[in-house]
């Protein structure tokens, strides 16, 4: 039932301003799968440096840029989704607030 809110409202806003770019990309399910593989990359990356330390006792230097370029993809998808449903985004299904 929340779910068929959330669509309602979102299919609202885009026939009330079809030129929002961010609310059709962060509504795109293309979008989704993409953070969702930027997510598991992340993971499999912290894994294997942890690992490394643990073994080795250093990591390369690889992982540390790879580790910033994750949380830039992170802070760029966060700054669509607040640009697509502005403070909305806080106030819905709990999964947001796991984003941050």
């Amino acid at each position: 039932e929340a779910y068929a809110h959330h669509f309602e409202d979102t299919r609202w806003r885009l026939e009330d301003n079809p030129s929002n770019w961010a609310m059709r990309l962060s509504t795109n399910p293309t979008f989704d799968t993409s953070i969702g593989c930027v997510i598991l990359f992340n993971a499999i990356c912290l894994g294997v440096q942890v690992q490394m330390d643990a073994t080795v006792g250093s990591s390369l230097a690889i992982f540390e840029t790879l580790e910033y370029l994750c949380s830039l993809i992170f802070a760029i998808e966060l700054t669509i989704r607040f640009r697509a449903h502005g403070f909305a985004l806080f106030k819905r299904a709990g999964w947001a607030w796991v984003t941050l």
